[in-house]
Formats: C-alpha cells, sequence, structure tokens
C-alpha cells in the first residue's frame, strides 16, 4: 500500500508541474503574439 501511495504522489507531482509549465509556456507564447502583433497595428 505504501508503494502506490508514494508512486501516486510522485505522479501527481509530475501531473502539477505539467500543467504549470504547459501554462507558463502559452502565457509567453501569448506575451510574444501581442508584443509583435500589436506594434504592427498602430
Amino acid at each position: 500500500m505504501e508503494k502506490k501511495e508514494i508512486k501516486l504522489n510522485h505522479f501527481n507531482i509530475y501531473a502539477v508541474i505539467a500543467v504549470i509549465a504547459l501554462i507558463y509556456f502559452s502565457i509567453k507564447c501569448i506575451q510574444f503574439y501581442f508584443e509583435m502583433e500589436v506594434p504592427k497595428e498602430i
């Protein structure tokens, strides 16, 4: 039982890290897109 709990905890940690990484990457892409597009329109 302890081994299964440890594996689940590690999986949850990796899942949270993956979600945070995806959100961080998407935010960086959005910021870069607006920085490139807004000056061209103005």
